[in-house]
C-alpha cells in the first residue's frame, strides 16, 4: 500500500491594487458580468472572464432554467464562447465573481466540480496551464492551474 499525497498551493490578494493591471482588469470584467446574469431562481449571480492570449477578454455569466439540470455557469458560457470565436487562440487566465443578496461574496466562490473538468480539458486542449482569479470581498484567491483543485483529473491521456 502506498498513501498518495496532494498538496496544492494558492495565492492570496487581500486588494485588487495588489494584482498587475492585466489580471486586475480581468477580474473586474468578471464583476461587471455578474450585472448581465440570468439567475431569477437562486439570485446568485456569476460571472466570468477569460484572457486570451492575443490580450482579447471573453465574459460570460451563468443562465438557470426552470429545469435546474439545463443551467449554464458563467466558466461554461464563456470558455465555450472563448473556444467558438477563438478556437486557436490560448486562454491564458479565468476570472469568477459572485453577486449574491445585494453584494459580491465576502469569500472567493470556486468553480463548481463541471467546470473545473471544463477548465482542465482547455488547459490540454491548449498545452498550457490556465491561472484561475477567484474574488471575494475580503480576498481574491489565485490558483496557478485547475489541475491544483482537480487532482487525478479525467483528461486526454485517460482515453488512450
Amino acid at each position: 500500500m502506498k498513501i498518495i499525497e496532494h498538496r496544492w498551493k494558492a495565492t492570496e490578494y487581500h486588494d485588487l491594487t495588489e494584482i498587475e493591471e492585466l489580471y486586475q482588469n480581468l477580474i473586474i470584467a468578471a464583476m461587471e458580468k455578474t450585472s448581465e446574469s440570468y439567475s431569477p431562481y437562486s439570485g446568485f449571480a456569476v460571472g466570468a472572464s477569460v484572457l486570451l492570449e492575443d490580450g482579447s477578454c471573453i465574459a460570460g455569466t451563468n443562465q438557470e432554467n426552470a429545469s435546474y439540470p439545463l443551467c449554464r455557469c458563467a466558466e461554461s458560457v464563456a470558455l465555450s464562447t472563448a473556444s467558438a470565436l477563438h478556437p486557436n487562440t490560448k486562454i491564458m487566465a479565468m476570472a469568477v465573481a459572485v453577486f449574491h443578496r445585494g453584494q459580491f461574496t465576502q469569500e472567493p466562490i470556486s468553480p463548481c466540480g463541471a467546470c473545473r473538468q471544463i477548465i482542465r480539458e482547455q488547459e490540454g486542449r491548449y498545452g498550457q496551464d490556465i491561472a484561475l482569479y477567484m474574488y471575494g470581498q475580503s480576498k481574491i484567491i489565485m490558483i496557478d492551474s485547475i489541475q491544483l483543485i482537480l487532482p487525478l483529473s479525467f483528461n486526454e491521456n485517460s482515453l488512450k
